[in-house]
Formats: structure tokens, sequence, C-alpha cells
């Protein structure tokens, strides 16, 4: 879903020149309804960051923790979120 969503990011990029406000701008053109969270009763969460973005799963905890990455080398650790982003560039 993170995939899908990030993909649909790309293509209104391109065709709008920036990244939307809100993930709400892709649809119904570029996706027919917006994936849902599977571990939050909701959509992904979204949020701009200079000219790149932050798209993110609640993850396994459920919480939003902010875009805190889930640690993935201490399976017992279920606290984070499933994150994926195009920051924006450095200058």
């Amino acid at each position: 879903r993170l995939l899908i969503t990030a993909l649909a990011l790309q293509a209104h990029r391109a065709q709008q020149g920036a990244y939307p406000d809100a993930l709400g701008a892709l649809t119904p053109g570029i996706l027919p309804e917006l994936p849902a969270d599977p571990f939050h009763d909701g959509p992904l969460f979204y949020r701009r960051d200079g000219d790149g973005f932050v798209l993110y799963s609640a993850g396994p905890d459920c919480d939003d923790d902010g875009a805190a990455a889930l640690d993935r080398k201490h399976d017992a650790n279920t606290n984070g979120d499933l994150v994926w982003g195009a920051p924006a560039k450095k200058e």
C-alpha cells in the first residue's frame, strides 16, 4: 500500500510539478481510492517535507509515532511506523 501510494505521489509530481498538500489530491485522477492503513482505521499518513514527502503506516503497534521508523532489527520491538520517504534534497 505504501508502494502504490508512493508511485501515485510520483505520478502527481510528474503531472503537476510538485507533490500534493494532501493525499486526497490523488483521487480519483490517479487512484480510484486511497489505500487504507492496515494498522489503524483510516488512510496512510502523509506530509510534505520541503520538496519531498514522508508517507507512513501506523505499524504493528497501531499508533501514529510521527514517522519514527520501526526498528526491524529487533523483532520483539514493535514500536514505530512503517515509513516511506522521499526527503527534500539538501543543497
